[in-house]
C-alpha cells in the first residue's frame, strides 16, 4: 500500500533571494513545466546508514536511503505478543520502502527514489537529512514527540542554479498489508486490515490492498486534511500545515 500527496511550487533562479516551501507552506496543484529531465547517471549508492532515535515507549529508525522513516516500533508491553511487535511500518522482505520519501512529478527537475542522503542527529528528539546537486537541494528536519507518537516534519526545498524551476512536490508513505490474509468483517463486523485512506474536504476515502491491485492507483484532488493508512484500531498519518485551502492531490497505489 502506498499513499502520496503533491502540489505544486515555483523556484526562481538564483539572482533572486531563493524561495523555499516548508511543511507549512503549500501552494495550489497546477499545470505542470513539461517532461522532467532525466537524472543523471549515477554514482554506485552508499551503503545504507540507519539513525535510530530510542524512547521508554517508542523507538524510530530513519535510513539514509531516501532520507525518511523506516522503522516506527511501539514498545509497550502489550504490543510485544501480537504479530509485528508493535512495528507500524511492516514492510515484505526485503523492500526498501520508506515514510516521508520526497520526490518531483511532472516538474522541471526529478529526484531519483533511490538518492542517498546525508542524515545528522541534531538532538535526542530530532534527526535531519539533506539531499543537494547542481540544480536544487532539499532538506528535511524530523522532530519526535515521543509522549504523544507524533512526528513534526519541516521541508525545505531551494533551487541551486541559475534556470527557474517549477516543481510539483510530492511526499510519500508506505503501509503493507497482505493481500492473501484472512480479514474478516460482514455481518456487521469490521474487517481488521489496513486501508490507504486520504480526507479531503470532510470525506474519507478508503482503497484496500486488493482493490489497488486489481483496480489500480487511486488519485483525488481537493483540500486534503491528511493522508496515510487507517485500521479500525490505529492509524498512521501525515498532515500538511493547509492553511490556505490549496488543492493537493492524494494518490492511493
Amino acid at each position: 500500500l502506498g499513499v502520496m500527496f503533491a502540489w505544486s511550487w515555483l523556484f526562481p533562479p538564483e539572482k533572486e533571494p531563493p524561495k523555499k516551501v516548508a511543511a507549512a507552506a503549500v501552494a495550489p496543484k497546477d499545470a505542470a513545466a513539461g517532461p522532467a529531465e532525466a537524472p543523471a547517471p549515477a554514482a554506485p549508492r552508499p551503503a545504507e546508514q540507519e539513525l535510530a532515535l530510542e524512547f521508554p515507549n517508542l523507538r524510530v529508525v530513519f535510513s539514509s536511503w531516501g532520507g525518511g522513516l523506516k522503522s516506527w516500533q511501539l514498545r509497550e508491553p502489550k504490543f510485544q505478543d501480537v504479530p509485528g511487535k508493535g512495528e507500524m511500518l511492516e514492510r515484505p522482505a526485503g523492500a526498501e520502502a520508506i515514510s516521508f520519501g520526497v520526490g518531483f512529478v511532472d516538474s522541471t527537475v526529478a529526484l531519483a527514489p533511490d538518492v542517498a542522503w546525508q542524515g545528522v542527529r541534531v538532538s535526542e528528539t530530532e534527526v535531519r537529512y539533506r539531499y543537494r546537486d547542481d540544480q536544487v537541494e532539499v532538506v528535511k528536519t524530523f522532530t519526535i514527540m515521543p509522549e504523544s507518537l507524533l512526528v513534526k516534519v519541516a521541508l525545505e526545498v531551494s533551487a541551486q542554479g541559475t534556470t527557474e524551476l517549477k516543481q510539483r512536490l510530492a511526499v510519500s508513505f508506505f503501509g503493507y498489508q497482505d493481500p492473501r490474509l484472512e480479514v474478516g468483517g460482514g455481518m456487521g463486523r469490521v474487517a481488521r486490515e489496513w486501508t490507504a485512506a486520504c480526507l479531503l474536504g470532510d470525506e474519507i476515502t478508503h482503497s484496500s490492498s486488493p482493490t489497488l491491485i486489481e483496480k489500480g492507483s487511486k488519485e483525488r484532488a481537493g483540500s486534503l486534511k491528511w493522508a496515510g493508512f487507517d485500521h479500525p484500531y490505529m492509524m498512521i498519518a501525515g498532515a500538511p500545515k493547509n492553511e490556505g485551502g490549496e488543492t493537493i492531490a492524494c494518490n492511493a497505489y
